[in-house]
């Protein structure tokens, strides 16, 4: 039980489980290298999508730009750097949709994004689940929406992946 509580055999564990098989040399890259693992790639049309709407938000001063944050550790770490980067680099400020309870991804949060004191033109929701296909849907009919995600997408022919106005960033 002891050896299962430590850090290491936890972090051995995770990076296992992401498919990094050289634990030892990804956690000692040198500054040269790229780490070994078969993560999977971003869709880089899906990125391309995700910058234009970030570029839409900053050409044009009375967008509202939102993000849903995720009420745990990493979904409360991806939504400031989201909204660091968009104060910081684009001078647009972000208002964040924090829940009173946990909620994750955009279906469990949808009513209180709909029913939010303001309307986004920009939604950014990191650390959702890709799979709240009619959630977004739903959402994307008067809204633009960035899901950023590192869950697996359950259903390749997912619809999300073909409106206009959703761009899903997973691995």
């Amino acid at each position: 039980l002891e050896e299962k509580t430590s850090d290491d055999t936890f972090i051995k564990d995770v990076m296992e489980t992401r498919g990094i098989e050289d634990i030892w040399g990804f956690s000692h890259i040198d500054e040269l290298e790229t780490p070994r693992t078969n993560i999977g790639e971003i869709d880089t049309e899906q990125l391309s999508k995700a910058m234009e709407f970030t570029n839409w938000a900053k050409d044009n001063d009375l967008i509202k730009v939102g993000v849903f944050v995720d009420s745990d550790a990493d979904g409360y770490a991806s939504s400031a750097m989201i909204m660091g980067y968009f104060k910081d680099n684009l001078s647009i400020d972000v208002t964040p949709i924090i829940p009173p309870e946990k909620l994750h991804g955009v279906g469990q949060g949808y009513e209180l994004i709909k029913d939010f004191r303001t309307k986004f033109d920009l939604l950014i929701v990191p650390d959702s689940s890709v799979n709240d296909i009619d959630a977004l849907l739903e959402l994307s009919k008067d809204t633009k929406i960035i899901v950023i995600d590192h869950h697996i997408i359950e259903d390749e022919s997912n619809p999300v992946y073909n409106s206009e106005n959703i761009s899903i960033i997973s691995n």
